[in-house]
């Protein structure tokens, strides 16, 4: 049983002792008073008596001991006789808190067997725990208890030690292990505390399964090391000892630290035990005091400490160089008297160091003697360091040489003074302000002037804040400006108001950083210039041309709309300046006019406004309806004045100003003479304003000047449509007349190209019949002379010459006749094919032999044209050769009047070949590119192009006006680009366009349908 918890635990017993044993079969065969009475078995009382368990029995009736063996008398440190003269004894040495316990389980054993596990007192007082198997015999009609009691106070401990270990390893800061190294190389860890999962974060199990898991964790350049530390341990036997590097499962990288002592078993196996530590900290600790250290010997100034009684414990290598010693003297012999004057030192003994031990610190300033004899000021601070238990153990010192500092100080006081006396006589007020650490600033003090304005003196003001001084509200603002000085880095100068005394004053303010050595700025001197009276007079001066400035406002703007009405009569524009100008005026968030529409469905018209960038526009119509309570009040010609929409009691009113966001807002009816009711409204849509009487005044004088402007606008509108009327039909019979005059011309040209044409085909008709004869008869001709030719060298070959023949051969030069002859038949044949080109070209121009409308090659037309043209192109003696550039693209037939289109073709070539004439007298380069390509819309476009002068805007704007030319008397007749134009656009529903540059040259745009609808 579980004396603690009361609950029963049952154990087999065995007579090993553990609590895992069963009962000897001997003892369960017979019982134990059997074994008592019987003579015979006397081999089985020496058996009893022999047993280290101890053994026992008990009438259950009465519940006296009636038998105990020597283990249960050591046992329970009592004899079977005391138990039997004192029956209650076998309950008394159960232990007080379990004896009920027991009592119940004896009196009501079942009837099977027991185990009670409980606590029995020695009469030493010595408490053991034991565990009993109890059962219940029946012998010659008595029942008797009989038992086999084994001690497990042994046991229990062993098992709280085992318990008490494993918490140990399980909580301690590192890994509890046992290595083995076997003879063969073999190796294992047999055993690995929970410690790994912090040190490794490895379980232990892994590292008990494969000792490699942390082998092969080791950094690699502290392997060789470590290995070399094993066998060293190995070969000496001794403690090993070792630090090194290794990562985590996670790949952290540590230092770790072991320490194990070998132990050669007789098998040949090493086995350490040993432990295992996370030395990180401790190693980066390290590095950190060593940095220190480094830091400390490094700086300048001396650094020492000392017992309580002045002796020197350390002194760094600065403080060694400032007192003179050597880099390596033993300093411990020296005590703090031989660095010290005598003053000094009587001072640190009895005051300085007394108060760095109350206190536990103590600074200022002594001086240090150097080993020379020289004296060195020095400023010092003591510190008084304490054990853990509370007890201060040494002091150390800080000491800095101020030798310059202090050489510095003197000239700053003799400075000092000098500038004291400027300080407090100079005319302004002039004060120093201190900036701390914590970038607080502070007063270090002012002059007299500035003691005189405040009635504060210096020493009243020193240490004292903004706020302290001047309170939050002016506080806040003098310490912005401080702020703003520092940020700036340089000097800035300002106006601000101050009051002191009930006195309010401008002041001129001057601030002027002061940088120590580190550019930081610690100091900030200003300088305050009274000028309270100029300022009164300036803004008394501000006040008067304020005044005079709003009148001159007011008097500008009703000007202004006064010279609308006299330089500008429109509508319009005099509206949008009237708007204009009131919102400037009045800086209101929005200005605007309405008109009053009484249609069957009345409405408001806003037709100009002048608002803010971010305001909606409102220009539009809304109808009455909407604006009903604002549209009655304007519609009575009244004007609605309110200052704050949101105060209205009417509730109509307030909703409908809600509902277009009008926060105050003024509107004046304008009635003009022809009936028309205008309304001139102002609004502010942020904030709420009141409006002032002399805004009001200035609006309805403008109204007044408004509705005269608009009288004399509408008679003005009036005028100009009666004009406009007039203007229209004359306009449109000089249109009629430029009609009729553009189609005579057209009439006359179509007439005059109609001559021409049968002129050109009754010509080519004509030179065609002969040049056939020509061409036809030519190749006749050449081949019978070809024939005479070979006849005649036959003859030379097979007849002798005659001397006659000889004669007329020399004479007629019969071998360069032979060799020209064929030559002069080519020429023939080339001339009558020139011209049969150019009659084929006359007739492709003049089309007289084709239908009106047809579906032509326009490249052919081109070519054709060009052919005609060839005598421009071509060079002479003073103009230079026309290049023409064909850029042909892939092109159907088109359809259309190929007579008119061929008209219009000539026209821009010619015009092109004018247009060059000054490039090629003065020798340049001359080009005319044709290129000709399909639209997406299905259009034909050719461009002619050329570099010549070019034409300018004026010129090029009149180009395609009927009679207009730019060409001397007697060269052009300007109707040539006016045909075309509408030949291209009219005819062929095409376009016809020009862009020209002056100096680079001249492009003609043609476009005209693939397909003309009207052509079927």
């Amino acid at each position: 049983m579980d004396f603690v918890s009361g609950n029963i635990t049952t154990y087999p017993l065995m007579t090993d002792r553990t609590p895992d044993s069963q009962p000897s079969p001997v003892l369960q065969s017979q019982t134990l008073s059997h074994v008592r009475d019987c003579p015979s078995c006397g081999w089985h009382r020496r058996i009893l008596e022999r047993m280290t368990e101890v053994v026992w029995s008990m009438d259950a009736r009465t519940q006296i001991v009636q038998s105990l063996n020597r283990a249960g008398e050591r046992l329970y440190g009592r004899t079977l006789e005391e138990f039997q003269q004192h029956p209650n004894l076998w309950i008394d040495i159960v232990h007080p808190d379990d004896r009920e316990r027991v009592r119940s389980i004896l009196q009501n054993l079942p009837e099977t067997e027991a185990v009670i596990e409980y606590r029995i007192l020695r009469p030493d007082g010595e408490e053991r725990r034991v565990s009993s198997q109890v059962w219940k015999v029946t012998d010659r009609e008595t029942e008797y208890l009989e038992s086999l009691t084994i001690d497990l106070t042994d046991y229990r401990q062993t098992q709280q030690k085992k318990l008490q270990f494993e918490n140990l390893a399980a909580n301690l800061p590192g890994v509890i292990y046992r290595y083995r190294l076997r003879p063969d190389g073999s190796h294992e860890f047999s055993y690995m505390s929970p410690g790994t999962r912090q040190v490794y974060e490895l379980e232990p199990q892994d590292i008990e399964n494969d000792a490699n898991t942390v082998w092969n964790l080791i950094h690699p350049d502290d392997i060789a090391e470590f290995r070399n530390s094993v066998a060293r341990s190995i070969q000496t036997q001794t403690t090993w000892k070792h630090q090194w590097r290794s990562y985590t499962a996670s790949g952290k990288l540590k230092w770790l630290t072991g320490i194990s002592q070998p132990e050669i078993q007789d098998n040949g196996e090493t086995i350490w035990d040993g432990l295992l530590f996370d030395i990180t900290d401790r190693k980066h600790e390290e590095l950190e005091r060593k940095r220190f250290t480094e830091i400390i010997d490094n700086t300048t100034d001396l650094i020492g400490t000392a017992d309580l009684d002045g002796n020197i414990l350390y002194f760094n290598q600065g403080g060694r160089q400032l007192t003179g010693l050597t880099p390596d003297e033993d300093v411990t012999g020296f005590h703090i008297r031989q660095f010290h004057p005598p003053e000094v030192t009587e001072f640190l003994l009895g005051e300085a160091i007394p108060l760095a031990l109350k206190q536990g610190i103590w600074q200022g300033e002594t001086a240090l003697l150097h080993r020379d004899g020289r004296m060195i000021p020095v400023s010092q601070v003591l510190i008084a360091h304490q054990s853990p238990e509370g007890n201060v153990c040494y002091l150390s010192s800080i000491m800095r040489d101020i030798s310059e500092a202090k050489a510095s100080e003197k000239r700053l006081k003799q400075q000092e003074q000098f500038l004291r006396t400027i300080y407090d006589n100079i005319g302004n007020l002039v004060f120093v302000i201190d900036v701390g650490e914590d970038g607080e600033f502070r007063y270090g003090g002012w002059n007299s002037l500035s003691e005189s304005y405040t009635g504060l003196t210096a020493e009243q003001v020193y240490g004292k804040t903004p706020y302290e001084l001047l309170g939050d509200e002016m506080g806040t603002v003098v310490r912005q400006n401080y702020l703003n000085c520092i940020l700036q880095g340089s000097t800035v100068t300002y106006e601000e108001y101050l009051s002191f005394q009930g006195t309010r004053y401008c002041f001129q303010t001057v601030l002027t950083p002061l940088f120590d050595g580190k550019g930081t700025i610690e100091r900030i001197i200003g300088t305050g210039t009274d000028i309270t009276d100029r300022k009164n007079a300036e803004l008394a001066l501000q006040e008067s041309e304020a005044r005079y400035r709003s009148l001159a406002q007011q008097e500008h703007l009703v000007n202004s709309i006064a010279r609308q009405i006299r330089q500008s009569l429109d509508l319009e524009s005099i509206l949008q300046t009237t708007v204009r100008e009131v919102r400037a005026l009045l800086a209101v968030d929005r200005c605007f006019f309405l008109w009053y529409r009484p249609t069957e469905k009345p409405f408001f018209e806003l037709v100009s406004e002048d608002k803010e960038p971010d305001l909606p526009c409102r220009i539009g119509c809304y109808p009455l309806e909407l604006v009903r309570p604002v549209g009655d009040i304007v519609l009575k010609r009244k004007r609605l004045c309110i200052d704050n929409a949101r105060e209205l009691a009417d509730l109509s009113l307030k909703n409908t100003l809600r509902a277009f966001d009008y926060r105050s807002i003024f509107f004046i009816p304008i009635q003009t003479e022809n009936g028309e009711l205008g309304v001139l409204g102002c609004t502010r849509e942020r904030q709420p304003q009141p409006w002032p009487e002399e805004a009001i005044e200035l609006i309805e004088v403008v109204c007044d000047r408004l509705a005269i402007a608009i009288q004399q606008g509408c008679l003005y509108q009036q005028s100009r449509e009666a004009e406009r009327q007039a203007t229209a039909k004359s306009q449109e019979l000089e249109r009629a007349l430029r009609k009729l005059q553009t189609t005579q011309a057209q009439l006359v040209q179509a007439e005059k190209m109609s001559s021409l044409g049968q002129l050109v085909a009754g010509v080519a008709h004509e030179i065609n019949n002969p040049i056939s004869f020509v061409f036809g008869n030519s190749i006749h001709a050449q081949e019978y002379t070809n024939d005479l030719l070979h006849l005649l060298d036959l003859y030379r070959q097979t007849y002798p010459p005659t001397a006659e023949i000889e004669a007329l051969t020399e004479t007629i030069d019969l071998d360069y006749l032979v060799e020209d002859l064929p030559k002069l038949f080519k020429s023939i044949q080339s001339g009558a094919t020139r011209v049969r080109e150019i009659v084929r070209s006359l007739r492709t121009f003049s089309r007289l032999d084709e239908a009106e409308e047809k579906a032509i090659d326009l490249h052919e037309s081109l070519d054709s044209t060009l052919t005609i043209l060839g005598n421009r192109l071509r060079s002479t003696g003073d103009n230079s050769e026309i290049q023409v550039v064909k850029r042909y693209g892939d092109l159907p037939r088109i359809d259309c009047y190929a007579g008119q289109l061929n008209q219009v073709l000539m026209n821009v070539l010619v015009n092109a070949i004018d247009a060059l004439e000054k490039c090629r007298n003065s020798g340049e380069e001359a080009t005319i590119t044709l290129e000709t390509a399909v639209t997406a819309d299905e259009r034909v476009r050719l461009k002619v192009s050329d570099n010549g002068t070019g034409m300018t805007p004026e010129v090029l704007d009149r180009i395609f006006d009927p009679f207009y030319t730019t060409k001397p008397i007697g060269k052009g007749t300007g109707l040539g680009l006016s045909v075309s134009y509408q030949i291209i656009v009219d005819r062929h529903g095409g376009s016809l366009d020009c862009h020209s540059v002056v100096g680079e040259g001249t492009t003609f745009i043609v476009e005209i349908p693939v397909r003309q609808s009207h052509f079927g």
